[in-house]
């Protein structure tokens, strides 16, 4: 194998379409060293993979001897080329200083790029090709997420022997805190924690999504939930999420985000404040409209207008009495106060406090299926007995938290697995509540139907059903709702009219719910693509003049760079939909 090397001062910057395996690079360590590597393999705008050499000159020079006999300092690194070598950004000085004709690494064949989300995991390999991958594989895997010249030199400095600077969770509580950093500021301090704790408190026992919420960073919240924190967390004065969203009443979409994820909205304070107390209690005219929709979506989740403040001696429904809040007092009167145990009681309002009791539990992660189980063997007639408030049985409540050994423990003992549910964060039968692949092919296994309609919005739908992958889009779960896609082209091959309809909703509620990561996998996949633009371009349901700007600015989040053209392409289209809409 030949080695050409050339003189440092010769290509201060290479475009990133000339780079090549092989290729031989430079670049400046500190004041007084140079390192040295070489790319073994790059995919333009997916991934150049590159090993960094065991050597240091106080010059940019190397000659062929040490390339030769060279050893990697650490493990190949996936490293941006566009920002490094093209563009110059983000400081360091990378410049490419020879080439090896027909480099091969010893380890080629070995190297995989780690893709997907869970429970849909994938590898590449350098040579471009993608395959399934179970998430061990996965996780061996290098990641698809390129590092830059700091990254690269916080790795080297473990092994140059130099105290190697970690950024910590209180580096994170910075990034949320500071009020001109954003989501990227936020991501990059996550992705240089080490073995980062999601549920790691401060001085006043607040989580990073009660910080997040208290200086509204909407999108940091989102990212937290997705992480699967701790929602029912209690501060020092016993407040959660919740009581935090409800004091200032600005955001809907996120209240309805962290009771989907499982928020209580019956945790008290240590002055016996219910998030729905904390609402009711603050008038706000700024505010007005979405404090109802708050209000109301508490009330959907269960939340109890009887439950007693003991600071003023008042229940939520006496408050909106007193303050002639008749629009609230309207929306609390829909709903039937949580009953306590009554032996007198008609079946379902008996077992209404053993319901409450098993639907915490569900929502604790440490409390195994086993557990659970072993309560509803207490009295197993409650397999049979429906929830009044939610018109749900217990089968159907195992199956948003992923619970798949209780529900069939459920199946075989009697449960009905085609009912229908009523539950506030999917309507429908269970297919809808499905968030694991395992967990949709059992339910298919049992013969529960996938439902064809289409229409998203109760108000407008005229069966009891969402489509479940209209239903993942609209939960931000991009894997099932590829999962979903594909099964449905598998079920429905013969109506194709059909099909057409069912991508074109879905990447719609894609579209509304806006969110940066749904996004970046719909542009990534080549099916899917064309309908976001197509929703882009002339897509109706939602209002140009204004969510033109919201979107752009969801966009400008995806960083990937091989992603640029088609980010540039969407935006120019909503910028012509708005001149449009003016």
């Amino acid at each position: 194998m030949s080695i050409k090397l050339w003189n440092w001062d010769k290509k201060p910057r290479t475009m990133q379409r000339y780079l090549k395996r092989g290729d031989i690079f430079c670049f400046v360590y500190d004041d007084n060293r140079y390192c040295f590597g070489r790319i073994i393999e790059i995919k333009p705008k997916r991934f150049c993979i590159a090993e960094i050499f065991d050597y240091t000159s106080e010059t940019p020079t190397i000659d062929e001897n040490t390339i030769e006999n060279a050893v990697r300092i650490i493990p190949p690194v996936n490293i941006n080329a566009y920002i490094l070598f093209d563009c110059k950004a983000m400081g360091g000085d990378w410049r490419i200083i020879g080439h090896q004709e027909d480099y091969y690494a010893p380890d080629y064949d070995e190297l995989f790029i780690g893709w997907g989300l869970e429970g849909d995991w994938k590898k590449e390999d350098l040579r471009g090709n993608m395959t399934k991958a179970s998430k061990e594989e996965h996780d061996k895997s290098l990641p698809n997420i390129s590092i830059t010249d700091y990254t690269v030199k916080e790795l080297l400095k473990g092994f140059y022997g130099e105290k190697q600077v970690r950024k910590t969770v209180d580096d994170i509580r910075k990034a949320i805190g500071v009020v001109k950093y954003g989501l990227k500021e936020y991501l990059e301090a996550v992705d240089e924690v080490a073995d980062f704790d999601v549920n790691d408190l401060d001085k006043y026992n607040r989580n990073l999504l009660q910080l997040a919420i208290l200086d509204q960073k909407w999108d940091v919240a989102i990212d937290l939930i997705q992480r699967k924190i701790d929602v029912n967390n209690q501060d020092d004065k016993g407040r959660t999420a919740l009581h935090y969203l409800c004091a200032k009443p600005i955001n809907v979409d996120l209240v309805e985000e962290v009771l989907k994820a499982g928020g209580d909205p019956n945790l008290q304070s240590k002055e016996n404040l219910s998030p729905l107390y904390e609402i009711v209690s603050r008038p706000n005219n700024k505010y007005a409209n979405e404090r109802y929709q708050i209000i109301e979506l508490l009330l959907d989740y269960g939340g109890d207008k009887t439950l007693t403040c003991t600071k003023h001696g008042l229940s939520s429904e006496k408050v909106v009495e007193i303050q002639a809040d008749l629009k609230a007092i309207a929306l609390l009167n829909q709903y039937e106060p949580i009953r306590t145990l009554d032996e007198n009681a008609d079946l379902e309002t008996r077992y209404l406090p053993i319901m409450d009791e098993i639907k915490i539990m569900l929502n604790e992660k440490e409390i195994t299926d086993e557990e659970i189980w072993k309560k509803i063997s207490e009295t197993p007639e409650i397999i049979k007995v429906r929830d009044k408030r939610s018109s749900n049985f217990l089968f159907m409540l195992t199956i948003p938290y992923g619970r798949i050994e209780l529900a069939k423990k459920l199946a075989e003992n009697g449960a009905d697995v085609q009912e229908e549910s009523t539950l506030p964060f999917y309507n429908g039968n269970a297919l809808n509540g499905a968030e694991t692949t395992e967990m949709a092919e059992w339910l298919l296994s049992l013969g529960v139907k996938v439902e064809k309609n289409l229409v998203q919005d109760p108000k407008e739908r005229t069966t009891p059903y969402v489509n479940p992958a209209v239903n993942a889009a609209s939960r931000n779960d991009a894997g099932m709702m590829r999962y979903w896609l594909t099964k449905e082209k598998e079920l429905f091959a013969d109506k194709p009219k059909y099909l057409e309809e069912l991508f074109e909703k879905t990447i719609s509620v894609a579209a509304k719910a806006n969110r940066n990561t749904l996004l970046e996998f719909i542009i990534r996949d080549e099916e899917l693509y064309p309908y976001l633009k197509k929703d882009y371009s002339d897509g109706t349901g939602w209002n140009p003049k204004v969510s033109a700007k919201l979107r752009k600015q969801s966009l400008k989040l995806i960083e990937a760079e091989d992603l640029k053209p088609q980010v540039k392409e969407l935006t120019k289209i909503l910028t012509q939909r708005a001149k449009e809409a003016e």
